[in-house]
């Protein structure tokens, strides 16, 4: 089933539940190399999972991504219309999905983030905004991201800190702030990955404004400092400009042709 919460004021509220699963089924089937859909009609024809070799005598089953590792991925159209916030809430607005794979988590994350039109750079400039209580967690990333050779930029706050901590990261205005600012930037092409978790009124107007930019410039960006540390490990990868392909679970009976 697919499930959707949300949480305000310290309550977590059941928004729907859908007795399906039209896109992780198909996913985890080609991660797995297990065929979910036919077990599942063959479970209604009296063949159990034990009989399929999906479980042991136990009743328990251990899944595995044949690949190593399977990354999904929304995939939205957002670019379609000028001029539309890119921000997400609980209604549905992805028009498909995408899966990258790979032997590390890095290099699947890379793959699947080609896929949805977002390629992470691997050289230029990190613009940085997040909020105080983002700061120590975005710290790590920003510290690999200059390992990685990136210039570091962000507005006065987290600049601010981040010099505290030993970075030198160039201040960039915010909109509201007077000109040049950071769309400024983007659209002169100083920017190449935005990482913003806004809040406040200021910040939201500002997050508006940039994340618009991002998608009609097609400028990588994230909002959460997690998927900014997922962006490390993708950007770690693609630097090493090894890039391997991989027959997908279920593909092993056809040639592989070299070109």
């Amino acid at each position: 089933m697919n499930i959707q919460f949300a949480v305000k004021d310290n309550t977590l509220y059941l928004i729907e539940v859908n007795p399906r699963a039209s896109r992780t089924v198909p996913f985890l089937s080609k991660a797995s190399g297990v065929d979910i859909i036919a077990a599942a009609v063959k479970i209604w024809e009296g063949i159990s999972l034990f009989s399929q070799g999906l479980v042991d005598k136990n009743g328990i089953g251990e899944g595995r991504c044949l690949t190593g590792w399977a990354v999904k991925e929304a995939v939205f159209s957002f670019d379609r219309f000028t001029g539309l916030d890119p921000v997400l809430g609980p209604e549905m607005k992805s028009t498909g999905e995408s899966i990258g794979t790979g032997a590390t988590f890095g290099e699947a994350f890379a793959k699947v983030q080609d896929a949805v039109n977002s390629r992470l750079p691997i050289e230029g400039r990190v613009f940085i905004s997040v909020n105080r209580r983002d700061r120590e967690t975005i710290l790590s990333v920003a510290k690999e991201l200059s390992e990685l050779g990136f210039d570091i930029c962000a507005t006065r706050g987290t600049a601010n800190f981040l010099f505290e901590q030993g970075l030198f990261p160039e201040v960039i205005l915010k909109v509201h702030e007077g000109h040049p600012n950071v769309v400024d930037h983007m659209r002169s092409g100083r920017i190449q990955l935005l990482i913003n978790t806004p809040s406040g009124r200021y910040s939201q107007i500002d997050g508006e404004d940039m994340r618009t930019e991002a998608v009609a410039r097609k400028i990588a960006y994230t909002t959460t400092t997690s998927a900014a540390a997922a962006a490390v490990h993708g950007i770690r990868y693609m630097k090493m400009k090894k890039i391997t392909v991989n027959p997908l679970p279920g593909s092993q009976n056809f040639d592989v042709i070299e070109v």
